[in-house]
């Protein structure tokens, strides 16, 4: 098991909060509470805050959190640990408190950014639940059922339940040694196999709107500002359609493209071996190699355009090789 010693010098601070990317999904959450918990009981910190920029956590996402508080009143702080992203302007509107505070964390588990001044610790593995775990296990904190219910959601999540992404052997390792003491199916059942009507309803309208392009091998669906309106949908709508387009016979590379406060998010998947976290990092975004995602204020025209684009020279590139 990996030793993790620069996080040592953790112990010496007195107030930390710990950021996380704007729409914080399931893994960001849960690595942060857990990381939160480990800092005040095994380095007893006397405070440790959280932020993610977002305003619609889902009810599933704050069951995943509690009992902590997401983006208590902003203070000053000894340090900061930036969590499950690799840059900083997918902080959103907490960038600035990462700038300002003088000794800066980075934990995560996606291809690094350019983050300065900042000591990392960056694997390429399933999640950020995983490296927290293993920083756990590392300084001999013993995680309770409750916090294992968390970084296990966070893993399948991201794995989508152990078909994509950077899983490898340990991941199975460190999932069996949690499955002894929390309900793996129940866990499952509540972050990816239980979905409401409202999101049905919006798969519905999603395959609907499908879009195919290299002869079924890439497969692009979107939902425009108007569809959303008029239908008064909710982030928690999109929840795993990416993942439905997937299972589509034939395609190798899905985007997902649904409106955001900011213009829309762009959610994609890769299929047999491709790459999706480079396409990301092009456009500002971030992710693994099996799912990315990343903002646009383009209009949704060109934002098909460009994604369409971005797979074909992804295809072009993965048959050259």
């Amino acid at each position: 098991m990996k030793t993790f010693k620069s996080l040592a010098k953790l112990k010496k601070f007195n107030k930390i909060c710990l950021i996380g990317h704007y729409d914080p999904d399931i893994d960001a959450l849960a690595s942060m509470c857990v990381m939160a918990d480990l800092l005040q009981d095994k380095f007893k910190v006397k405070q440790v805050d959280i932020f993610a920029d977002g305003k619609n956590i889902s009810p599933k996402l704050k069951h995943t959190v509690k009992p902590r508080v997401i983006n208590p009143q902003k203070d000053s702080y000894d340090a900061v640990i930036m969590m499950d992203t690799p840059n900083t302007p997918r902080l959103g509107k907490y960038e600035g408190l990462f700038k300002q505070t003088n000794n800066k964390f980075l934990i995560d588990h996606h291809q690094p950014g350019v983050v300065e001044d900042c000591t990392k610790i960056i694997e390429n593995i399933s999640s950020t639940s995983e490296i927290v775990f293993k920083i756990a296990k590392s300084v001999g904190y013993k995680l309770n059922s409750s916090q294992m219910e968390k970084l296990y959601a966070g893993i399948i999540t991201d794995t989508m339940n152990f078909t994509v992404g950077a899983f490898n052997f340990q991941t199975f390792n460190i999932s069996s040694a949690m499955s002894k003491h929390i309900d793996c199916v129940g866990i499952a059942k509540m972050y990816t196999g239980s979905y409401s009507l409202k999101n049905f309803q919006t798969s519905a309208l999603a395959i609907n709107n499908i879009q195919s392009f290299s002869n079924g091998k890439i497969i692009v669906s979107s939902i425009s500002k108007e569809e959303y309106s008029q239908r008064e949908l909710r982030p928690d709508d999109m929840l795993g359609i990416a993942n439905k387009l997937s299972n589509i016979d034939g395609c190798e590379l899905v985007a997902f493209i649904y409106p955001v406060e900011d213009g829309y998010y762009i959610t994609m998947r890769a299929i047999k071996g491709l790459d999706v976290s480079k396409i990301a990092a092009n456009f500002g975004g971030g992710g693994h190699k099996g799912a990315a995602g990343f903002v646009s204020k383009l209009e949704l025209k060109n934002i098909i355009e460009n994604v369409v684009v971005a797979f074909e020279n992804e295809l072009k590139a993965n048959k050259a090789n």
